[in-house]
């Protein structure tokens, strides 16, 4: 069965599957915990403790350990979340399509801090990196669609007469909700960009990055990706 995964900042994971034997759809969201936006209150007032106190002395000592224990806090629970989502999802699907997330430049394009601070307490990054060795434990496939495909902005089962793929239309770029200009259908992003997932092409859903689309180095996580694939045998030409 294959598993569509949209990542995001407001639900983690949105998944989306078809049974092939009744042709059901599921749609599944697991919740972000967000632990420093849970703790942020805690955090400042432990930051403020902390600026109170003389450095070095007993007291302020305690306050460290204060906000370090909260910071610690947050780390884990990230790591939890991660691990929770990764093992059940290479536990459940053999086939599972995720994104190439580049979550330096999300960070950069969003100009609000709280924005950006959202983006980091979702540590979208610790995903692909996890499913890599959790899909080879399993025996599963890990296909990562290429970073330039709009996932979340192709309607899916939706297209021009033309043929061409609709593009939904939202006030910004962050809305959770996009209307389509050709049926006026308020669509949900998440779930419209899990369904995309899902069901692209081969030609979108590839395994690894494009080398003309990444000048530099792939990431270290993409290459242990492409290594653990299997390999299928050239096609050969008939006479």
């Amino acid at each position: 069965m294959t598993a569509g995964v949209d990542l995001g900042v407001r639900t983690l994971a949105t998944v989306a599957t078809i049974d092939p034997t009744t042709g059901v759809e599921t749609l599944t969201g697991y919740p972000n915990p967000a632990p420093l936006r849970v703790t942020l209150t805690a955090r400042r007032r432990a930051g403020r403790e902390l600026s109170r106190r003389i450095p070095g002395s007993r007291g302020w000592r305690h306050a460290k350990a204060k906000l370090v224990r909260l910071d610690r806090r947050c780390v884990h629970l990230r790591r939890e979340a991660a691990h929770r989502l990764t093992t059940e999802l290479a536990g459940a699907y053999g086939r599972i399509v995720i994104e190439d997330l580049d979550v330096a430049a999300m960070k950069q394009g969003m100009g609000r801090r709280s924005f950006r601070r959202a983006i980091s307490d979702a540590a979208m990054g610790l995903v692909g990196p996890q499913l890599v060795y959790e899909t080879a434990r399993h025996g599963g496939n890990l296909i990562v669609a290429d970073r330039w495909f709009t996932s979340s902005q192709i309607h899916h089962g939706c297209a021009t007469p033309d043929g061409t793929p609709c593009r939904l239309i939202g006030k910004g770029r962050i809305d959770k909700h996009l209307v389509c200009p050709l049926t006026g259908e308020v669509v949900d992003r998440d779930i419209n960009a899990a369904r995309n997932l899902r069901d692209g092409p081969d030609h979108v859903a590839q395994l690894g990055p494009r080398p003309h689309r990444f000048p530099g180095q792939p990431q270290r996580w993409l290459v242990q990706a492409m290594a653990s694939a299997p390999q299928h045998p050239a096609p050969t030409e008939l006479l």
